[in-house]
């Protein structure tokens, strides 16, 4: 059997049987096991493409495009795809720090915080928390779960004094996550190649302290 490829209907390209009414004279043949190694390369991750009257699978995905206006296969300059791949890998870089800075839980003397609470982001359940501290001039005990040594228990009776010394140290803890994360944002925009991008090591367990002015 064998298969040709080319462009089957304007901007559409792909593979075709030899008996396919659509197969026309401008169209590239190929051998059966031409078609299963490329279909097998694509499986790679590799794209298929057509370019100076050959097909092929490349791991430069992208470097290569139909032209929408006249329907063939382009090849963009080095400059202009490095350009691209760089942009891509800088937002994939940025989305994979995004992801990491939503830390599981906030470090604070008394036990482990989870950030994902019973009321919600932790963020949002801290001033529920104030509310009912200042009611009782303190917090109560077991209203706040915590993480010790992994097990988990509840907090232990404060007083408004060290409720509030302890919203503060949370406090600092989120200070502390975004501006990691807007500094590593910027190494990530400031970085010039591709190299640079992929060197950013991205560690949310291990946050330099804030120096506070």
């Amino acid at each position: 059997m064998k298969f040709f490829y080319g462009c089957i209907d304007k901007t559409c390209w792909g593979f075709l049987e030899e008996n396919d009414p659509r197969v026309t004279l401008d169209m590239i043949e190929l051998s059966g096991t031409e078609w299963q190694n490329l279909l097998s390369e694509q499986s790679q991750g590799k794209e298929i493409v057509c370019y100076e009257g050959k097909v092929f699978a490349t791991d430069e995905i992208g470097r290569y495009y139909v032209d929408l206006t006249t329907g063939e296969w382009v090849k963009k300059d080095d400059t202009s795809f490095y350009a691209e791949k760089l942009e891509q890998v800088k937002n994939e870089k940025i989305s994979e720090n995004e992801q990491k800075r939503k830390v599981e839980y906030i470090n604070t003397p008394i036990g482990k915080l989870k950030t994902d609470t019973p009321l919600g982001d932790l963020k949002t359940a801290l001033p529920l928390y104030d509310k009912l501290a200042n009611a009782n001039n303190g917090l109560p005990e077991n209203v706040v779960r915590l993480y010790v040594n992994s097990e988990i228990k509840g907090n232990p009776k404060l007083t408004l004094d060290e409720y509030n010394d302890l919203s503060i140290k949370v406090a600092l803890e989120y200070i502390k996550i975004d501006t990691y994360s807007t500094q590593i944002t910027a190494q990530i925009l400031q970085a010039e190649t591709i190299e640079e991008v992929n060197a950013i090591v991205i560690d949310y367990d291990n946050l330099p302290d804030v120096q506070m002015m």
